[in-house]
C-alpha cells in the first residue's frame, strides 16, 4: 500500500543492510547501547504508524493513496531519522547532514514530479458555458458526498437538491426546467433518472454529458429542436391558453395568469401542446361537439396531436386530428371542441414565443 515510496524505503534499508555486513563495523550493526528514553520516543512515533497502517490494510475495500495520508508526513520523518542515526554509526561524522539533504532533495523531487492532485476541488468540465442554468443535484444517502459537488452548482442560476430516495419529485419542479437545465447526478442511477424526465416531459428530448466532477456527473437536459417555447392567448388577449390544475385530468381552460407552453412539432402543420409535462388531450377521442379538453400524459395517440392553420390576420386555429372540430373557447373560459367555422374568433389563437 506504500506504492514508490514503499518501495523505495526497502531498497535503501537494503543498501545499509548490505554496507553493514561490507564494513563490519560491530557497533553499527550488532550492539546498540541500551538507552530507553530514546527506545520509548521510537515507540511513541512508531508503533501508531504501524498499528494505522494494519488497520486500514484490513479495513479498506480497495487500495488507495489518500488512505495513508494520515500517516504519510510522520513516517517519511520516522524514515529519515532512522537513516540519519544509521549513518551516525557507520560514519561517525557529519557527513549524515549531507546524506539527509540528498536524500530529502530526491524524496521531494519525486514527491513533486509524480504528484496529479486529483484531490482539490476545481471545476471540470464546460460546466461554466451554463451558468445562466438552473440546476438539480441528485444525491444518495452518502451525504458526505455532495460537499465537494458544491464548488460546481454555486456557480448555476439556482441549486435544488433532491434525495435519490424522492427521485420522482423532479417532476414536479418544471419551473426550473425552463428552456434546458442542469442535472447533477451523485452515486449512480443516472440513465433512469434521465429516462424518467424525458419520459415525463416530451419537450426535453435530448441530452449530453458535460462534465464528471468528485462522486458526480453533470449532463445538461436539451429541449429538442423541434420544441418552441410559447405563450398562448385568446383572440382579444384577454386570457391566456392554460388550465386549472397541471395534473393528469386536469381541464384546460382560459386562465388570467400566463401559463408558458410547449408546442413540439410532430411535422410541418402538427404538434402536440403541453404544459408542465402533459399535453392537451381529447377524451378517449371522442371528437364531438362540446368534448371538453383535458391535460394528459403523452402517449403518443391521435387524440393528443393538433394542426396549425394560419390565419390571415397571422392568428392561429388548432384544428383536432379529425380536422372537423377546432379548439374553441367560451364566454365561461371553458375549452372544448367545436366544429370548424372558418372566421370564428372564438377558435382562432395568438401564439407568442
Amino acid at each position: 500500500m506504500l506504492g514508490k515510496i514503499g518501495s523505495a524505503c526497502i531498497v535503501f534499508a537494503v543498501l545499509i543492510l548490505v554496507v553493514f555486513v561490507l564494513t563490519g563495523r560491530e557497533k553499527g550493526f550488532v550492539r546498540f547501547e541500551w538507552n530507553k528514553t530514546a527506545f520509548m520516543r521510537w515507540l511513541i512515533v512508531g508503533i501508531p504508524i504501524g498499528a494505522f497502517f494494519l488497520f486500514v490494510s484490513e479495513t479498506a475495500v480497495y487500495v488507495t493513496d489518500r488512505y495513508l495520508f494520515p500517516i504519510y508526513a510522520v513516517t517519511l520523518c520516522l524514515f529519515l531519522a532512522l537513516i540519519a542515526v544509521i549513518w551516525k554509526k557507520l560514519a561517525e561524522d557529519k557527513t549524515v547532514y549531507l546524506v539527509m539533504c540528498l536524500v530529502g532533495t530526491v524524496l521531494i523531487t519525486n514527491g513533486f514530479g509524480n504528484a496529479h492532485w486529483e484531490y482539490l476541488y476545481r471545476s471540470a468540465g464546460n460546466q461554466a458555458d451554463y451558468s445562466g442554468k438552473n440546476c438539480i443535484c441528485v444525491y444518495d444517502s452518502v451525504r458526505w458526498k455532495v460537499q465537494s459537488t458544491f464548488y460546481e452548482v454555486k456557480n448555476y442560476k439556482s441549486a435544488t437538491f433532491i434525495s435519490q430516495d424522492h427521485t420522482d419529485s423532479i417532476l414536479q419542479r418544471a419551473d426550473l426546467f425552463e428552456d434546458g437545465f442542469m442535472l447533477t447526478v451523485i452515486g449512480g442511477n443516472d440513465e433512469n433518472i434521465i429516462n424518467m424526465i424525458l419520459g415525463s416531459y416530451p419537450y426535453l428530448n435530448r441530452y449530453e454529458q458535460v462534465g464528471a466532477y468528485t462522486y458526480s456527473n453533470t449532463y445538461f437536459i436539451h429541449p429538442g429542436e423541434d420544441s418552441l417555447n410559447v405563450s398562448i392567448y385568446n383572440y382579444d388577449r384577454s386570457s391566456a391558453l392554460g388550465a386549472d390544475n397541471i395534473a393528469p385530468g386536469g381541464n384546460v381552460r382560459l386562465t388570467q395568469d400566463t401559463q408558458r407552453a410547449w408546442l413540439i412539432r410532430k411535422d410541418n402543420d402538427h404538434a402536440l401542446v403541453e404544459f408542465g409535462g402533459q399535453v392537451l388531450d381529447v377524451p378517449g377521442a371522442q371528437y364531438a361537439e362540446g368534448t371538453s379538453i383535458q391535460l394528459f400524459p403523452s402517449n403518443g395517440s391521435e387524440a393528443q396531436i393538433w394542426r396549425f392553420i394560419e390565419n390571415e390576420d397571422g392568428s392561429f386555429t388548432l384544428l383536432a386530428r379529425d380536422e372537423q372540430y377546432a379548439l374553441t373557447y367560451g364566454g365561461d373560459g371553458s375549452v372544448s371542441l367545436s366544429a370548424y367555422r372558418e372566421g370564428d374568433a372564438a377558435q382562432r389563437w395568438w401564439i407568442d414565443k
